[in-house]
């Protein structure tokens, strides 16, 4: 979508388009965090670009939805196993954002921005 069109949240609606394969809203103005209920329904999702949306902020957990959507994700337990199973292993090739790794050099709070454990690249601020 051209940059700069959305200035909101990630609507939970967006889960409804199964089919989706790519998925790329760079450089607008989303705000809030990645509701977990609209990415779950993205069985498809091939590419998610996220970056250049600073108003992004929360975590993307390792066990998360989106991140047991990506290709090299490996569960540790059964249960995260079991929570896989609905999405196509291995789908989610390209997850990109303007984000903090997990253990990214930034120090101090970052409740304002995104952190995200299983990016393929988090682009700074």
């Amino acid at each position: 979508l051209r940059p700069l069109c959305l200035i909101q949240k990630i609507p939970t609606e967006l889960g409804t388009l199964t089919s989706l394969s790519s998925l790329s809203v760079q450089w607008n103005e989303l705000t809030g965090t990645i509701p977990e209920e609209a990415i779950g329904g993205l069985i498809s999702l091939r590419a998610l670009q996220l970056e250049g949306n600073v108003g992004l902020h929360g975590k993307v957990e390792r066990h998360g939805t989106l991140c047991r959507m990506r290709n090299n994700y490996k569960p540790e337990t059964d249960e995260d196993d079991e929570k896989t199973k609905p999405h196509k292993r291995g789908i989610l090739r390209m997850l990109t954002a303007t984000c903090t790794p997990p253990s990214g050099s930034l120090v101090g709070d970052r409740s304002d921005r995104l952190v995200c454990d299983c990016c393929s690249e988090c682009f700074g601020y």
